[in-house]
C-alpha cells in the first residue's frame, strides 16, 4: 500500500505543470490511496486485533456484529478509494498524453 503511494511521487515531480490535469489527476489519486492507507491503519486493523483477542465463550454475538458491521464499512470505503484513486492515475496518464499532443 505503502508502496502504491510512494510511486506516484518520482512521476508527479516530474510534472513542470503543477496546474496541469495530469498532475492534479496524479496528486488526487495519491490523496485516495493515502485515505485509504490512514483507513487501514487506524480501522481496519484495530479491529482485525481485536476480533483476535476476542474470547468465543464470553463475547456476546452483538458484539463480534458490531465489530463486523464497523469493519465492512471502513472496507467499503476502502475499496471505493482504492478504485477512484486508479480512476485518477489513470485519468492523470491519459491527460498528459493529450498534453503530449
Amino acid at each position: 500500500m505503502a508502496g502504491a503511494i510512494v510511486s506516484f511521487v518520482p512521476v508527479l515531480s516530474l510534472l513542470s505543470n503543477r496546474r496541469s490535469f495530469s498532475f492534479l489527476f496524479g496528486l488526487a489519486g495519491m490523496l485516495c490511496y493515502a485515505t485509504m492507507l490512514a483507513i487501514t491503519l487506524t480501522g481496519n486493523i484495530p479491529i482485525n486485533r481485536r476480533t483476535l483477542e476476542l474470547d468465543p465463550d464470553t463475547t456476546s454475538r452483538e458484539e463480534f456484529l458490531e465489530l463486523r458491521a464497523r469493519w465492512d464499512r471502513l472496507h467499503t470505503a476502502r475499496n471505493g478509494l482504492n478504485l477512484t484513486g486508479f480512476g485518477l492515475a489513470i485519468l492523470g496518464v491519459l491527460a498528459s498524453a493529450q498534453g503530449n499532443r
